[in-house]
């Protein structure tokens, strides 16, 4: 290990003398450690070795190495790690070292100096939150692994420490408070809680993303630069995987998938929600094995066929190749199982290959126990192989629109409202949930379902009504737009009805869990029992008409666009 060696008078004016040691073995003397965010013109190894002496003092980065080594050693210490000036860089062995050791370096130090140089003496409220020193990939270990760190402005004055500090520190950085007061309790916190930590910060070089989370993980790997991210991020899950039976590594989300079980980048799982891994032995006794399976495979390992794993699965309702997988986790808020889609693979006759599909832009689902034991067969383990990417697609078939054939020339009166009074009622029918009110008339067009809301077990339809001229009120037909929430997701279930004969959106159209039809809209809905203002709106012929709906906060609920093209009355959302 590299030290900077501090001498002269701590207290004085008169210049410090920085030189630079190798320490072997174990005995290393106490040292304090810097945390900053890099900046030009920073010391350099080779400035601190260089024969003239001026030239380090002419540097930028000058003066904060003079004055954290003078606090250095107005405390104490006459010893100091910095990285840009203790680390060789020129020597690819030794920057492999410093790398892989970073995180000791930091656990180990006697104490760690935060300069956070956009923070000013006395910060106003959130100013400390919002400094750079947050944003970067590398300050995230540097704030966890050092037992004591003394935060400083951008002129040097005390701001706190990392106990007194703790609350605005766990705001500003989301890691737990218990984390940051007691870094062993790492080895409780689950690996995506911990990758997402890092999911917003950001590097100089791509692949640092990866390497500044090696120590996070107590895993080593050699640095290649040029490798790129997602090919560093790809070797530093597997090399977690080694270690580690944590299910939560496959808990990202994105809205495009690469086909395998591995993220593309620590970005994926960057979410709002927490997941908690579960005890094998309650994960086993939750999911029964397949009669094929001679008993529980607890390891699993990346190989050239992909990912060998024994999971859970179950059948998407009326889907050939459309499964669900449950991960050995679950979700901190609801106890909700965490699952994924899987999508067979007939690969030369090997029915036990899969490939990982995001469904509707989501490669994640939290499914209440109660709603998969009604909606599924209850899921069986099965050892399968997941394969690897590239494959960038997506299995959502749900992006048409809902076409009714109208009359030519008319016009339209579209209501929209919620009924919240049957927010509580309970739908009778089918195994898929959903009741049908039939309304005959050999001139009116009905699309009509009440769809079940999983959150809360209720229902609570979004109706457009459309009056067509010539008809009298009493034959006015009507487009009824079911709306609920699943899964974090908003979708539509929707039937048609031409006289007597009834037609339903075929298997062709699309497909979603619990039946054929349904249609997915992500991120457009977040249920709300609110009552909407009635609204009557006209479209004039061959125009068309966006709709945007919002509560009486204001609130965004959803929008669709309604076209008028020729004899067609096309609703899409």
């Amino acid at each position: 290990m590299r030290l900077i060696h501090i001498q002269g008078d701590a207290w004085s004016d008169e210049p410090l003398s920085i030189g630079l040691i190798s320490i072997m073995g174990a005995n290393i003397p106490p040292y304090m450690i810097l945390s900053y965010s890099w900046r030009d013109d920073e010391v350099l190894y080779a400035d601190i070795v260089h024969p003239n002496a001026s030239v380090p003092r002419s540097r930028a980065g000058y003066d904060k190495l003079e004055a954290s080594c003078r606090l250095a050693l107005q405390m104490g210490y006459q010893y100091a790690w910095i990285d840009t000036c203790c680390i060789d860089k020129s020597s690819s062995a030794e920057l492999s070292e410093a790398i892989n050791s970073m995180y000791r370096y930091y656990a180990e130090s006697h104490t760690c100096f935060a300069y956070l140089d956009d923070v000013n003496v006395s910060p106003k409220e959130g100013e400390l939150e919002a400094s750079c020193w947050f944003t970067r990939g590398w300050t995230l270990q540097e704030l966890i692994a050092p037992k004591e760190i003394y935060f400083y402005s951008k002129n040097w004055k005390p701001l706190g420490t990392k106990m007194s500090l703790r609350t605005q520190l766990s705001a500003a950085s989301g890691i737990h408070e218990d984390a940051l007061n007691n870094p062993t309790t790492l080895e409780g916190i689950s690996i995506s809680d911990k990758m997402s930590w890092a999911a917003l910060r950001e590097t100089t070089r791509e692949e640092d993303e990866s390497y500044s989370l090696l120590g996070l993980f107590g895993v080593n790997l050699p640095p290649l630069y040029g490798e790129g991210r997602e090919r560093a991020f790809r070797r530093l899950q597997i090399e977690i995987m080694s270690s580690s039976s944590d299910h939560t590594i496959f808990a990202w989300d994105r809205r495009t998938n690469s086909g395998d079980m591995l993220a593309a980048s620590v970005r994926d799982f960057m979410t709002r929600r927490a997941f908690i891994p579960l005890h094998y032995e309650d994960y086993l006794d939750r999911f029964p094995p397949a009669p094929s399976i001679d008993g529980p495979k607890l390891d699993y390992a990346m190989t050239n066929a992909g990912l060998h794993i024994q999971l859970p699965l179950t059948l998407i309702p009326h889907s050939n190749d459309l499964f669900l997988s449950f991960l050995s986790c679950r979700d901190e808020g609801s106890d909700s199982f965490v699952a994924i889609c899987l999508q067979k693979q007939n690969y030369r006759g090997i029915l036990t290959r899969y490939r990982r599909v995001c469904l509707d832009g989501s490669a994640l689902f939290r499914i209440s126990e109660a709603v998969l034991s009604k909606d599924c067969a209850w899921p069986v383990r099965k050892t399968i192989w997941i394969a690897r990417g590239p494959d960038h697609s997506d299995v959502s078939l749900t992006k048409m629109g809902l076409a009714i054939s109208m009359p030519r020339g008319i016009q339209l009166d579209i209501e929209l409202c919620f009924y919240p009074s049957l927010a509580v009622q309970r739908v009778r029918g089918d195994d898929t949930g959903f009741h049908w009110f039939d309304e005959r008339g050999d001139d009116q067009i009905l699309v009509r379902a009440y769809a079940r809301v999983i959150r809360g077990g209720g229902f609570s339809p979004l109706i457009l009504k459309t009056r067509a001229q010539p008809l009298s009120p009493t034959e006015w037909p009507s487009i009824t737009v079911a709306v609920g929430e699943v899964n974090d997701m908003l979708w539509v279930f929707v039937q048609k009805e031409f006289g007597h004969v009834k037609h339903n959106l075929g298997p062709d159209s699309f497909k979603f869990p619990g039946g054929y039809a349904w249609r997915n809209c992500r991120g457009l809905f977040h249920w709300c029992m609110a009552d909407l203002e009635m609204k009557s709106l006209r479209m004039e012929k061959s125009s068309n008409l966006s709709v945007v709906v919002r509560d009486d906060s204001g609130q965004y609920v959803c929008a669709f666009v309604v076209s008028d093209l020729g004899r067609t009355l096309i609703v899409t959302f």
